[in-house]
């Protein structure tokens, strides 16, 4: 386990918590943390998330190229991995939308788009569990993927995919699947396997403090160019190269001494993508709740930012621990994996509605 990629992993969770409680307050309470200021770390979140998932798939596989008989079994860690609690949290969510119609759209009570949803089939709008978009672009690109093991021009189809995402940024059709399939996030997917394929070059030339600390002057000029509202490309590509430098600075080593005694930010880690699954449907059911407190008694704004976010960060705790942890002992007990990463190890997801 490298201790700086599990921190990274629950800082990220946290800054896109912090982006869906100022959608919650705006909502419920006319208010924002910080006037919106930090909105946009939530965007860093995402992409820091992506990039890792193309980083640990590939390293986690890197020596199983051509190898045929790897496929399904790569396949069903990464089906365990994403569904079963995907699914329990949406499930569990899926009683409040039929009882309280204001509590989703209307798709939300057709039972054809709960499958879809479920089987994270892209639709024309987003899953059931909202943050569950990003859980799209994760399942396309581990189909994707899968020709790692069985096409050896695998660099070929990613380079050429790569140039068609950036062709059709140019000449977008607006047309909502082609949006998805060339999407600029798959972009950082492979920006990902390039860390993880010259990592020992990477290493000779740059170290991992200074690469941990371009990784935060990137990540603070991202901010600071998306609160002077230029386009978005700009922080975008901004938080995208912090999140390559974060994720290049952990696998380079040299930064770990620095993360030695974060014990509670490694679990949360650990957790982050029982978090990202829980906290923004908790923090919009919570606040509704909050609301209509706040309408005999006058709470304290600080007093219901403190409480959204510790209780979506402690829910995404216990469900880690309760929940997501024994259902991958047990597809793992199924799975008996013979190599690649175990299977806890597989990137937490987090993110937040585009």
């Amino acid at each position: 386990m490298i201790r700086s990629l599990q921190v990274f992993r629950a800082l990220a969770a946290m800054f896109v918590m912090v982006q869906h409680l100022n959608i919650a307050l705006i909502k419920y309470f006319d208010g924002t943390v910080t006037n919106e200021t930090l909105m946009p770390l939530g965007r860093f979140g995402v992409q820091f998330f992506f990039v890792l998932s193309g980083f640990i798939i590939y390293h986690a596989h890197r020596e199983e190229r051509l190898d045929r008989s790897r496929l399904a079994p790569y396949l069903g860690k990464r089906v365990c991995r994403i569904y079963p609690i995907y699914s329990v949290v949406t499930l569990a969510v899926l009683p409040a939308w039929y009882l309280m119609p204001s509590f989703g759209e209307e798709y939300h009570r057709s039972l054809s788009a709960l499958i879809t949803s479920l089987l994270l089939i892209p639709q024309s709008h987003d899953p059931h569990l909202t943050v569950g978009w990003t859980l799209l672009h994760e399942v396309l690109f581990y189909a994707y993927f899968s020709l790692f093991f069985l096409t050896r021009h695998f660099g070929r189809l990613t380079a050429l995919w790569a140039g068609m995402i950036g062709l059709y940024y140019l000449f977008p059709t607006g047309n909502w699947l082609a949006d998805f399939l060339f999407s600029p996030h798959q972009l950082l997917f492979f920006a990902g396997i390039v860390i993880a394929a010259k990592r020992d070059w990477i290493a000779a030339q740059l170290s991992g403090p200074h690469l941990f600390a371009l990784g935060i002057a990137l990540t603070i000029g991202g901010l600071a160019t998306a609160l002077m509202q230029v386009r978005e490309i700009y922080p975008t590509l901004l938080f995208g190269a912090a999140a390559l430098a974060l994720v290049t600075a952990s696998a380079t080593g040299g930064i770990e001494r620095l993360f030695a005694r974060q014990h509670l930010l490694v679990f949360l880690g650990a957790a982050s993508y029982a978090i990202y699954l829980i906290h923004f449907p908790l923090m919009i059911g919570f606040s509704k709740v909050l609301a209509k407190i706040d309408e005999r008694i006058s709470l304290p704004l600080p007093f219901v930012i403190a409480l959204l976010f510790a209780s979506a960060l402690l829910a995404g705790a216990i469900l880690h621990q309760w929940v997501e942890k024994p259902l991958l002992a047990f597809t793992a007990r199924i799975l008996k994996p013979r190599s690649g990463e175990p299977l806890s190890d597989v990137s937490a997801k987090a993110s937040y509605p585009a």
